[in-house]
Order: C-alpha cells, then structure tokens, then sequence
C-alpha cells in the first residue's frame, strides 16, 4: 500500500528545519514556505482530506497570523479539491488580533456549502475562556453513492 502524498504550507522560516528533517526521513510529506492561499498550485486535487489551522505558529512570530482574505481564498480552492467522501477540516482562534472576523469569515462560508453536497458543523468548548477557540469540519458527499 503506498504512503499517503501529504503536503503542507508555513509561510514562516522558522519551518526550514523541519522541512529538511522531512524531505530526509519522509519522503511522502512536503513542506511548503507558502502561504496557505497558494493551496491550488501546491496541491492537485481531488484530496481526501484538507485541514487548516488558522491564526500563528505556535514558537514563530505572533505578529504573523492568517489573514482573512487570504483564508478565505484558501478556503475557496479547498472547496474545488476535495474529493467525495473528502473532509475539510478548519480550527479557528478568534483570540489573536483580527482572528475574530478571520473565525467569522470561515463560518460564514463554510455555512453557505450546498446542503446537497456537504455536511458541515462546528466543535467548540463552551467552559473555558472566551473567546474560545473552535473546529468546523465539512464533509463532502459522494453524490454518485446516494
């Protein structure tokens, strides 16, 4: 059974480590000095599973978060990728600086998914400190098995 071809995207240096460590040990994983919002030229689709984890690297620069127009076009191409029986998974940290609109933004597109071809909810702790972090997975149906 072949590995799975897993990709990701930092657009922070201080991943050049882990990007090396990488490419030596696991060849089927590639680290991308990107931004998130370049998804469509890194990845072919359709993919099995896309996931997000928006706002800063924890041990990088907080100063450097996802930025909702970017977030939102990353979203977009994600949408076009995912195969059938596909999960799109996003974790949103309204805490930071902007990641507020950033978390409602994300909501509200992933909200507006077709019924008929998505299933999407939303994870979030309700006792802890506000405002919380939370997760939203969309799951695209496979229209052909229904």
């Amino acid at each position: 059974m072949p590995l799975p071809n897993i990709r990701l995207a930092e657009k922070q240096p201080v991943i050049i480590p882990a990007r090396e460590f990488l490419q030596t040990n696991c060849p089927s994983v590639h680290l991308h000095l990107a931004s998130h919002d370049r998804l469509a030229e890194l990845v072919s689709g359709p993919v099995k599973a896309i996931v997000f984890n928006l706002g800063y690297l924890p041990g990088g620069d907080k100063k450097t978060v996802t930025r909702t127009d970017c977030t939102l076009a990353a979203l977009e191409q994600a949408a076009n990728l995912i195969a059938p029986n596909g999960l799109l998974s996003v974790m949103c940290y309204p805490g930071h600086e902007g990641g507020a609109e950033e978390a409602e933004a994300v909501e509200a597109f992933l909200s507006r998914l077709p019924h008929h071809s998505w299933r999407t909810g939303k994870y979030q702790l309700l006792n802890t400190g506000s405002p919380a972090p939370f997760q939203i997975c969309a799951f695209r149906l496979d229209l052909d098995f229904l």
